[in-house]
């Protein structure tokens, strides 16, 4: 007879919305970034080029010619970035694609 062991806590966080970060239960959208958990997102690397670079969100908004809202929406993974915003971001934040 086959017996599947329980979930590890490793397993249930690749398989539910929450994980866990340094002990403490977290929505799988509220990792700090660079965590070290998992590789980093787009998002998360954009945050931290543009952090890096001394931007608010509110200037590389002005650059992009986009809203502050939606620069926040990037950063926190819940909107694809569209082909020629990406161009105009690695030309702006000086990395390549």
């Amino acid at each position: 007879m086959n017996i599947t062991p329980p979930l590890s806590r490793t397993d249930r966080e690749e398989t539910g919305r929450t994980i866990y970060f340094m002990g403490k239960r977290t929505k799988k959208n509220s990792m700090p970034i660079g965590s070290g958990v998992g590789p980093e997102s787009i998002g998360e690397r954009l945050a931290r080029l543009r952090k890096s670079r001394g931007l608010t969100q509110g200037e590389l908004a002005g650059i992009l010619g986009v809203t502050q809202p939606l620069v926040s929406s990037y950063e926190r993974s819940e909107l694809r970035l569209h082909g020629e915003t990406i161009i105009l971001l690695t030309k702006t934040l000086g990395v390549t694609a």
